[in-house]
């Protein structure tokens, strides 16, 4: 049970493999009164008072973790994990939050995380399916049992264009969703990843989303 719930608070392989190097010239956003602030994406995001809201250090811990059970037996995934180059990462965990602390005793931990990735190197990817697209191969890849949908779904929040990906696993014997939300903004593509278990726990973590709002 602990590896599903760490697996579910991290992004997939290419987040797992932490933050830019930059950090500390890198803007992670603010949170004030229960609202997550980002100037540069001219982003805020209501938070549900009383969620957790994890330390860059808990994330980056959280990334290592999850790469080796991303990883599983497969040596080919090993290797690339291994030998990527730090200063070639262009991904930031921007925002993690759940519901309860780390080893609470609950059946499952809702959460979300935000990454902002740069794909100005990227002209192909122009839209968040265009994203989505990559994203699905790689969860096809993975050493997990993913059930993934063939299409995505587009929404407009806060007059910004995204694209829906929805994929689930079953995981010693727990039914786990995920929801992939993802947008391009300023040469950045930001994802929304968010975890849960039930209906309740899915509607809390999609009142979040539904509070985003971007600045012209």
């Amino acid at each position: 049970m602990k590896d599903i719930l760490r697996f579910t608070e991290v992004v997939l392989l290419f987040l797992l493999l932490g933050c830019n190097t930059n950090a500390q010239m890198f803007d992670y956003g603010r949170i004030e009164n229960d609202v997550y602030y980002h100037s540069f994406f001219k982003m805020k995001i209501s938070l549900p008072s009383g969620w957790i809201v994890k330390t860059q250090e808990q994330l980056q811990k959280q990334s290592e973790r999850g790469a080796k059970i991303i990883a599983g037996n497969d040596e080919d995934m090993k290797a690339l994990i291994s030998t990527v180059d730090a200063n070639d990462i262009k991904n930031a965990n921007l925002l993690g939050i759940s519901k309860y602390e780390q080893g609470a005793a609950v059946n499952f931990n809702p959460n979300l995380s935000l990454i902002a990735e740069n794909v100005k190197d990227s002209p192909g990817i122009k839209t968040g399916g265009d994203y989505l697209f990559h994203l699905r191969k790689l969860l096809q890849q993975v050493q997990l049992p993913y059930s993934i949908d063939e299409e995505f779904e587009r929404k407009v929040i806060s007059n910004q264009e995204f694209y829906v990906l929805n994929s689930s696993l079953t995981y010693l014997g727990r039914n786990v969703t995920q929801i992939w939300y993802a947008t391009i903004r300023d040469g950045f593509c930001l994802l929304f990843t968010l975890s849960f278990a039930d209906d309740e726990q899915k509607n809390e973590l999609t009142e979040i989303i539904k509070s985003i709002k971007f600045d012209k």
